[in-house]
């Protein structure tokens, strides 16, 4: 846990990652819950319910959620959690849809084939829409609460 903002365990890092990808998903109006395994310290993921909408705006939603765990790290410069890979690879999935809808094409063989100047552009909205939900002390808040609600639906023996 937190004891002060300058102290961030690093047990809790993928907890503020994930708890990233919800905030922007809630901001954007989908509903979502976050689900891990605490004993073991993994397993954490966002896990959308709300249904995805594969229109443009949809699209771009989906892709602004997929950087959000990023988004999150960089805010409280924590080092890049392994779901980002995932997450790229999820968003370069969107992208490949959303340029297809654009009449454009976009190839790729692995979450590092995403566009740099668009990389940057959602990494960049990502984090301005977290400052604008409270920035680093929501994050935090947010993955804490997501910790002790864990801890309640799965207690650690």
């Amino acid at each position: 846990m937190i004891k002060d903002m300058n102290s961030i365990e690093e047990d809790m890092w993928p907890l503020y990652h994930e708890a990233g990808h919800w905030m922007i998903a809630k901001a954007l109006g989908y509903e979502g819950c976050l689900t891990g395994d605490l004993e073991k310290s993994n397993n954490f993921r966002f896990i959308q319910t709300s249904p995805r909408i594969p229109s443009h705006q949809g699209l771009k939603n989906q892709i602004l959620i997929a950087f959000g765990g990023l988004s999150a790290e960089q805010l409280l410069d924590i080092p890049l959690n392994a779901g980002y890979i995932g997450d790229l690879t999820i968003a370069c999935e969107d992208l490949k849809q959303l340029h297809s809808l654009e009449g454009k094409t976009f190839e790729y063989n692995n979450y590092l084939d995403f566009p740099e100047k668009e990389y940057n552009y959602y990494l960049s909205q990502g984090k301005i829409v977290l400052e604008k939900l409270g920035g680093k002390k929501a994050i935090l808040d947010i993955g804490n609460y997501f910790h002790e609600e864990l801890k309640k639906a799965y207690p650690i023996k």
